[in-house]
């Protein structure tokens, strides 16, 4: 396999558990919808905030994690990694918005969402397994199986998947900077690795 076929990030929900801590969206505190997040823009930090409420009985570990338990299609990283990330993929192809996590004991912590700023259809139509769509053979909701497009990343390090918004694929350059920082909540997908998902489970 090619090294520049693309890696889908994803969050272990087993990882997830173990944290002992995740993020809610905080729609009260927020002024901007989360959805902002995944609209491949950058986003003026005037036009709002995004917070986020730290929930779980193990918050304190919280500065341990340089990806935090929240959904990948809107990864929530750490200023640390926000700079390893912007020594190897340039401003054009990604962006930071300054997001706050809130602990109802009143700590307070700032962290990062990773925005990609490029949108590309990754997926190859004829080999993946659709079983329903949003938008008629351009964005997927379920399927059986997925088969991502050879080299569709190009020449990028990060993409969010036209054809599944939810999906964002990387690099194996990017797949290795954020593996050395992340934890047991992140894994690193190929294609034919990735579960189906349905949407009625019932036989």
């Amino acid at each position: 396999m090619s090294s520049n076929e693309p890696w889908l990030l994803a969050i272990d929900a087993k990882g997830l558990d173990s944290c002992g801590f995740w993020l809610e969206y905080d729609r009260k505190k927020s002024s901007l919808e989360l959805v902002r997040l995944m609209e491949c823009k950058v986003i003026n930090p005037s036009d709002g905030n995004i917070t986020f409420e730290l929930k779980g009985r193990s918050w304190r570990e919280l500065s341990q994690y340089h990806v935090l338990p929240f959904s990948m299609n809107t990864p929530i990283i750490s200023g640390q990694l926000k700079m390893a990330i912007e020594e190897i993929v340039p401003d054009s192809d990604v962006f930071f918005f300054p997001v706050t996590i809130y602990h109802p004991s009143g700590a307070s912590f700032n962290h990062w969402a990773l925005v990609p700023l490029t949108e590309v259809p990754c997926l190859d139509l004829a080999e993946s397994e659709i079983t329903k769509w949003i938008v008629p053979n351009e964005i997927a909701l379920f399927y059986k199986k997925l088969c991502f497009l050879p080299g569709c990343l190009g020449d990028k390090d990060i993409v969010r998947n036209m054809h599944l918004t939810n999906q964002i694929l990387l690099s194996n350059n990017l797949k290795e900077v954020i593996d050395r920082y992340s934890k047991e909540n992140v894994r690193f997908l190929r294609d034919f690795e990735i579960q189906p998902s349905f949407s009625d489970l019932r036989p």
